[in-house]
């Protein structure tokens, strides 16, 4: 079992080479993920792509912290009656939400 993490790893193109070499020798990859947004974005991009990927090993509980880090964005990304819907919007699907970026930065 391979568990490659798509930020740490170098991004996509790394990660579609462990992919293919996971594939060649038959072994199943799940991915790390321990981020609430633009991790979870990509991860469920990957998945979506990849022929032998198993669930996400850990998804972060949701804290106070990572609800303000989630409502950055205007898709949301927490699950919803035990699913992850993979965004749809161009890149990985995610689109900042201006105001409330300017808003955090303000309170900081």
């Amino acid at each position: 079992m391979l568990n490659p993490y798509v930020i740490k790893v170098g991004g996509f193109t790394e990660l579609d080479r462990i992919h293919h070499l996971a594939t060649c020798f038959q072994k199943p990859i799940q991915l790390h993920n321990s981020r609430p947004t633009v991790s979870t974005a990509a991860s469920l991009h990957a998945m979506a792509t990849f022929s032998q990927v198993g669930r996400f090993l850990e998804f972060p509980h949701m804290t106070p912290t990572l609800e303000a880090q989630v409502r950055l964005f205007r898709q949301d990304l927490r699950p919803r009656d035990g699913w992850l819907h993979l965004p749809t919007g161009p890149g990985v699907g995610l689109e900042p939400d201006l105001p409330a970026l300017r808003a955090a930065i303000a309170a900081a």
